[in-house]
Protein backbone atom coordinates (compact mmCIF):
# COMPACT_ATOMS: atom_id res chain seq x y z
CA UNK A 1 0.00 0.00 0.00
CA UNK A 2 1.41 3.34 -1.00
CA UNK A 3 0.25 6.00 1.42
CA UNK A 4 -2.09 8.81 0.43
CA UNK A 5 -0.16 11.76 -0.83
CA UNK A 6 2.77 9.63 -1.96
CA UNK A 7 4.60 11.14 -4.90
CA UNK A 8 3.63 9.91 -8.33
CA UNK A 9 6.73 8.54 -10.02
CA UNK A 10 5.27 7.47 -13.30
CA UNK A 11 5.32 11.08 -14.41
CA UNK A 12 7.70 12.35 -17.07
CA UNK A 13 9.96 13.70 -14.33
CA UNK A 14 10.93 10.24 -13.13
CA UNK A 15 11.75 8.75 -9.74
CA UNK A 16 14.97 10.69 -9.13
CA UNK A 17 13.09 13.96 -9.34
CA UNK A 18 10.44 12.53 -7.03
CA UNK A 19 13.20 11.59 -4.55
CA UNK A 20 14.44 15.18 -4.58
CA UNK A 21 10.88 16.38 -4.00
CA UNK A 22 10.50 13.95 -1.09
CA UNK A 23 13.77 15.05 0.43
CA UNK A 24 12.61 18.67 0.14
CA UNK A 25 9.34 17.81 1.96
CA UNK A 26 11.40 16.28 4.79
CA UNK A 27 13.62 19.35 5.01
CA UNK A 28 10.54 21.59 5.21
CA UNK A 29 8.72 19.39 7.75
CA UNK A 30 11.19 17.05 9.48
CA UNK A 31 8.71 16.11 12.21
CA UNK A 32 6.09 14.67 9.83
CA UNK A 33 6.37 10.89 9.84
CA UNK A 34 4.35 10.52 6.64
CA UNK A 35 7.05 12.39 4.69
CA UNK A 36 9.59 9.72 5.62
CA UNK A 37 7.14 6.90 4.84
CA UNK A 38 6.30 8.39 1.44
CA UNK A 39 9.95 8.72 0.50
CA UNK A 40 10.55 5.21 1.84
CA UNK A 41 7.80 3.88 -0.43
CA UNK A 42 9.36 5.67 -3.37
CA UNK A 43 12.73 4.04 -2.68
CA UNK A 44 11.10 0.66 -2.13
CA UNK A 45 8.61 0.48 -4.98
CA UNK A 46 10.02 2.72 -7.68
CA UNK A 47 13.75 2.32 -7.23
CA UNK A 48 14.04 -1.01 -5.39
CA UNK A 49 16.46 0.50 -2.87
CA UNK A 50 15.80 -1.34 0.35
CA UNK A 51 18.53 0.19 2.51
CA UNK A 52 17.30 3.80 2.29
CA UNK A 53 13.69 2.61 2.46
CA UNK A 54 14.40 0.83 5.77
CA UNK A 55 16.18 3.88 7.17
CA UNK A 56 13.30 6.17 6.21
CA UNK A 57 10.70 3.86 7.76
CA UNK A 58 12.77 3.64 10.94
CA UNK A 59 12.64 7.44 11.11
CA UNK A 60 8.89 7.42 10.44
CA UNK A 61 8.36 4.98 13.33
CA UNK A 62 10.54 7.07 15.61
CA UNK A 63 8.18 9.99 14.94
CA UNK A 64 4.94 7.98 14.97
CA UNK A 65 5.55 4.80 16.98
CA UNK A 66 1.89 3.80 17.16
CA UNK A 67 1.33 3.94 13.39
CA UNK A 68 0.89 0.25 12.67
CA UNK A 69 0.98 0.63 8.89
CA UNK A 70 4.58 1.84 9.13
CA UNK A 71 5.46 -1.11 11.36
CA UNK A 72 3.93 -3.63 8.94
CA UNK A 73 5.96 -2.19 6.08
CA UNK A 74 9.18 -2.14 8.13
CA UNK A 75 8.63 -5.71 9.33
CA UNK A 76 8.31 -6.82 5.72
CA UNK A 77 11.46 -4.96 4.71
CA UNK A 78 13.39 -6.48 7.62
CA UNK A 79 12.25 -9.92 6.48
CA UNK A 80 13.35 -9.19 2.92
CA UNK A 81 16.75 -7.91 4.04
CA UNK A 82 17.47 -10.90 6.31
CA UNK A 83 17.25 -8.91 9.54
CA UNK A 84 15.46 -11.64 11.45
CA UNK A 85 16.01 -10.12 14.90
CA UNK A 86 14.45 -6.81 13.90
CA UNK A 87 11.67 -8.53 11.97
CA UNK A 88 10.81 -10.60 15.04
CA UNK A 89 10.76 -7.48 17.22
CA UNK A 90 8.34 -5.72 14.87
CA UNK A 91 6.22 -8.83 14.48
CA UNK A 92 6.05 -9.18 18.26
CA UNK A 93 5.06 -5.53 18.63
CA UNK A 94 2.28 -5.98 16.10
CA UNK A 95 1.09 -9.16 17.81
CA UNK A 96 0.86 -7.29 21.14
CA UNK A 97 -1.00 -4.38 19.56
CA UNK A 98 -3.43 -6.65 17.70
CA UNK A 99 -4.23 -9.46 20.15
CA UNK A 100 -7.51 -10.29 18.38
CA UNK A 101 -5.85 -10.47 14.97
CA UNK A 102 -5.63 -14.21 14.44
CA UNK A 103 -3.54 -13.95 11.29
CA UNK A 104 -1.12 -11.56 13.02
CA UNK A 105 -0.80 -14.00 15.94
CA UNK A 106 -0.29 -16.93 13.58
CA UNK A 107 2.39 -15.08 11.64
CA UNK A 108 4.22 -14.10 14.81
CA UNK A 109 4.23 -17.69 16.08
CA UNK A 110 5.43 -18.98 12.69
CA UNK A 111 8.14 -16.30 12.41
CA UNK A 112 9.27 -16.93 15.98
CA UNK A 113 9.51 -20.66 15.34
CA UNK A 114 11.41 -20.17 12.08
CA UNK A 115 13.71 -17.31 13.04
CA UNK A 116 14.23 -17.26 16.79
CA UNK A 117 17.57 -18.96 17.35
CA UNK A 118 17.59 -18.31 21.09
CA UNK A 119 20.29 -15.68 20.89
CA UNK A 120 19.66 -12.54 22.94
Amino acid sequence: MIFAGAPECASNRGPRSAVRDGEQRIRKAPDVAANYAQLGDLHLFEMNWLTPAVELYEKAIALAPSELAYRWRLMDMYLNTSRADKMLAESGYLAKQLPAGQQTQDWFRAFKKAYDFGVD
